[in-house]
């Protein structure tokens, strides 16, 4: 599923049509996660190879945090702010990194709970996602203080907030690389 601003949600049909499509011509050799937080969809997923899942969701659907755990699966917890209806809500924030601190803990006490491995857990700051730009930036900026207990994923590749930085794709990668992030999500594709 796509989770750009102003995306429409899909049904659970067509999400599964694109995955079977994508099934038909993946390449065995490398290793691929789904975002999505339709456990129908999921579960197809995991069944045919994927190892991890991208929940943009927050969280917050226990049928998928069941399928990640019936299949062993890496889960990235994408932050969402606990209290917004859907994943481009703009939220108030009285401390964006504390904030955003807080609600993470929350929610991976509830990924544990239900079931989930620490070691099979990653996070993601959520940016652009029911922030500010000037919100993600400033995550962005400080990335280096929500490296712990996790690996951290960063996806900033493609989002307008990044101009807000003045610095080229190539400083911000270093500055991801240098702060110890585990991993960033780009858009090579040419």
């Amino acid at each position: 599923m796509s989770t750009k601003p102003n995306f429409s949600s899909l049904s659970t049909d067509e999400e599964i049509h694109r995955l079977s499509s994508f099934l038909e011509v993946k390449n065995k050799n490398f290793s691929y996660s789904i975002d999505s937080f339709n456990p129908n969809v999921i579960n197809k997923a995991l069944e045919n190879g994927f190892c991890v899942v991208n929940d943009v969701s927050g969280a917050r659907e226990s049928g998928v945090l069941k399928a990640v755990k019936d299949h062993a699966a890496g889960l990235i917890i994408v932050h969402r702010n606990v209290d917004s209806l859907f994943i481009h809500e703009k939220m108030d924030y009285k401390n964006i990194i504390n904030d955003v601190k807080n609600d993470l803990r929350k929610q991976i006490k509830h990924v544990l709970a239900n079931g989930i491995r620490k070691e099979n857990i990653a996070i993601d700051l959520g940016l652009g996602f029911g922030k500010t730009m000037e919100q993600s930036a400033l995550l962005l900026e400080s990335v280096g203080q929500f490296v712990d207990a996790y690996p951290l994923i960063v996806g900033y590749s493609k989002k307008k907030f990044t101009k807000l930085l003045n610095i080229s794709d190539d400083e911000i990668l270093d500055h991801c690389n240098k702060a110890g992030v585990s991993l960033v999500r780009l858009h090579l594709v040419d």
